[in-house]
């Protein structure tokens, strides 16, 4: 008992005096760059994205480099420091199998921040971790799903919600050309970033959402599996909205993953809001996609509602 005791006041005693540093020693936080402030600076782009940030208290990026300072070393040799934007950021890792091509068309840009402001912020959670921390628009966000005999095998996907510095959208160069429909499916999809996770956790609709997809197989998924199908046009029949096109093999396609399928949905969902006649009629022939829809109208309600959204 006495042993017991003196290794207590010893371990007392070490973490007092590790807590007795100088004022040199403590970290100052008030030092620390936010990298999620968004200054006013010139220039349309920027004057929107801080607008957004001040007004409605989200931080977009259009560039993956943060921060950039040039300084010297100990032995005045020339430094860049450097703070970018991750995409596959964790906390203790760094997902190599997902990379984007950043945008540069400025009027794409306007209309996709004007089309988030409108489409996307009013619907999201005020707060809390359903809510992105940030938003990064790219024009393209690729990913690795299967390595094969060593050789990396790359898609290209509407959105990665993986990063704990934010969302990436892709598809920015292509807003311009999209009609109103397809971009409320653009930025549903940022909608149904964060909400996928709740679903997937307290919707007990997940696991028929699941089944329907694979209704009809005796064994195996539908869910990330490669085809070699010519035809585009074939993925409501499996219930899904597309394919996913490998990059390194012309006209071979690969389904989503049972994660970004539900994100499609999510997205439809609020695309199709008050409209869901449309989205009936376009996808009568299909059971699958008609009975998946129900079933993510019902869990985006559930989000929702415990989120305070409605």
């Amino acid at each position: 008992m006495l042993k017991n005791l003196l290794y207590a006041m010893f371990l007392l005693s070490l973490c007092v005096s590790c807590s007795t540093g100088d004022d040199d020693d403590v970290f100052a936080t008030e030092d620390m760059i936010d990298w999620y402030v968004v200054q006013d600076k010139p220039g349309k782009v920027n004057r929107l994205l801080y607008d957004i940030y001040k007004n409605e208290g989200m931080t977009i990026f259009i560039n993956d480099t943060l921060y950039r300072e040039e300084a010297e070393d100990q032995f005045g040799n020339p430094i860049v420091n450097l703070e970018l934007f991750d995409v596959g950021y964790y906390v203790f890792s760094t997902d190599s199998k997902v990379s984007v091509r950043m945008a540069a068309d400025s009027v794409a840009m306007i209309k996709a921040l004007n089309t988030i402001r409108e489409k996307v912020l009013p619907y999201l959670p005020k707060s809390g971790a359903y809510r992105p921390r940030s938003i990064l628009l790219v024009d393209s966000v690729l990913k690795v799903f299967e390595p094969s005999r060593g050789k990396f095998e790359w898609s290209e996907v509407s959105i990665y919600q993986g990063s704990l510095k934010g969302v990436a959208i892709g598809q920015v160069g292509s807003v311009l050309e999209m009609d109103d429909l397809a971009l409320s499916m653009w930025a549903g999809r940022i909608l149904g970033a964060k909400s996928v996770d709740w679903i997937q956790e307290n919707c007990d609709e997940y696991v028929d959402f699941e089944n329907k997809t694979n209704e009809g197989r005796t064994s195996g998924s539908n869910y990330g599996i490669y085809i070699n199908f010519t035809s585009t046009s074939v993925p409501p029949i499996y219930g899904f909205f597309n394919w996913y096109c490998r990059l390194d093999v012309a006209k071979k396609y690969r389904t989503p993953a049972l994660e970004d399928d539900l994100i499609d949905y999510i997205a439809a969902v609020y695309a199709y809001r008050g409209k869901e006649g449309v989205f009936k009629e376009k996808y009568k022939d299909y059971y699958k996609m008609l009975d998946k829809f129900e079933l993510a109208k019902k869990m985006v309600e559930k989000f929702e509602i415990t989120q305070g959204i409605r």
